[in-house]
């Protein structure tokens, strides 16, 4: 019975450490995305700019 409850943990910990990585993960690539979406918006004004 000893077995049990620490083969839960371990799973736990595994779902915590999968959750922080996703996470990460989702703050670097929306940070990432922020910051090509402000270069993309940037460059069509400068272009814009030019043309006129």
């Amino acid at each position: 019975m000893k077995e049990g409850p620490k083969r839960w943990l371990d799973i736990d910990d595994t779902i915590q450490l999968l959750c922080i990585k996703y996470f990460r993960h989702l703050i670097i690539s929306g940070c990432l995305n922020m910051t090509m979406w402000l270069i993309m918006m940037i460059a069509t004004r400068d272009s814009r700019g030019c043309i006129t």
